[in-house]
């Protein structure tokens, strides 16, 4: 193991064997009799419904490394992106002993994963007079002796303004042997900014999470990944669940990624209804700032009511959004649901916002 890796990964982890389920140990051959997992030799219900799936099935892990660029030893597999999150603080962050760095604000898992481990998080406050930029000096600023990860989001959420790959290079060379930078690229299929995932092992302390949940539309699934240095994937797997993702999640994830065209169709919709809300919010006597978004949602400031009043409103009105005090975040609908979100909006500043 790297030198700079082997000080910053739990001695716990670092000692650890991993754990050998019966499926890791070596796939079944196509005359073999299965005897050595404690199965049911009879489906309960489908197709292979009784068999323990793949850890790390190949035809996925094929078609996730072909699309973003990296080699399948340099891809980790999880129930969204949110189990790499867990994952890496349960590898590197010692508890009542490590740090980790977010901007703020950003994604609330990345909080709630470090306080589970017991890390102490650090906020780097991001300037809503400039509109939100992840600038690399006050990240690097915010980084103290024990910090073991820095999460940086782009296009963040709840802002919507992307990281420039110039920041994070100058972010993972800043913490170089120090840290390992977390980029969380969810969003980024909705954006006009290039993925790192590639980068994610050429440089040693960059991990990229990436996703299906959003621009492939398989939230439901829960299937994600994570791009890093392959000894860095390998430390992952020790500690993930021994069968991560279930049968049907594999087939319907390498089914969906056969038709990227249908994706990249779906977020070019998205997009053009994005501008659509965007110019409408700017508009609207209701809003004091709406910001520009590279995701598939859009953040406002409004000038009476707080993210928690007008979200209470809106939800009067059959419509559902997130409030983030004291702002409002709005995903990006179909364009039926984007109308009638639009005619509801109207009727904001009502009292009572009676249907």
């Amino acid at each position: 193991m790297k030198p700079w890796l082997e000080r910053l990964i739990r001695p716990a982890v670092s000692t650890m064997s991993p754990y050998a389920s019966a499926r890791s140990l070596a796939a079944p051959g196509e005359n073999e009799i299965l005897l050595d997992a404690n199965e049911s030799p009879w489906p309960g219900f489908g197709v292979r419904s009784n068999r323990y799936p793949e850890p790390k099935p190949g035809k996925l892990v094929a078609r996730l490394a072909r699309l973003y660029g990296v080699a399948a030893e340099r891809l980790f597999l999880g129930r969204g992106s949110d189990e790499a999150i867990d994952c890496l603080l349960r590898c590197f962050c010692q508890s009542g002993e490590s740090s980790v760095v977010t901007p703020s604000p950003s994604y609330g898992v990345y909080e709630t994963a470090a306080r589970i481990q017991g890390a102490r998080l650090l906020r780097s406050e991001l300037d809503e007079a400039a509109g939100f930029p992840v600038e690399a000096d006050r990240i690097l600023a915010a980084v103290e002796a024990d910090t073991r990860l820095v999460f940086l989001c782009s296009p963040n959420n709840p802002t919507g303004r992307s990281v420039p790959s110039t920041v994070v290079r100058v972010i993972c060379e800043g913490l170089s042997g120090r840290a390992l930078v977390v980029l969380d690229e969810a969003y980024v299929e909705f954006s006009d900014a290039p993925s790192l995932a590639s980068e994610a092992g050429t440089i040693e302390n960059l991990v990229v999470l990436r996703t299906l949940s959003k621009a492939w539309g398989l939230a439901g699934l829960r299937l994600g990944a994570a791009a890093a240095d392959a000894e860095i994937v390998a430390l992952l797997d020790r500690v993930r669940a021994p069968y991560p993702l279930a049968e049907p999640v594999i087939a319907a994830g390498v089914e969906a990624l056969s038709d990227e065209r249908g994706m990249l169709e779906r977020v070019a919709r998205i997009r053009g209804e994005r501008e659509r809300l965007l110019a409408a919010f700017s508009r609207s006597d209701s809003v004091e700032t709406a910001f520009p978004s590279d995701a598939n949602f859009l953040l406002l400031r409004l000038k009476s009511l707080s993210g928690g009043a007008a979200a209470e409103r809106l939800r009067r009105k059959g419509v559902v959004v997130r409030a983030r005090d004291p702002f409002l975040r709005i995903s990006v609908g179909s364009p039926e649901e984007n109308d009638r979100l639009l005619e509801a909006f109207e009727r904001i500043g009502e009292d009572g916002c009676a249907k």
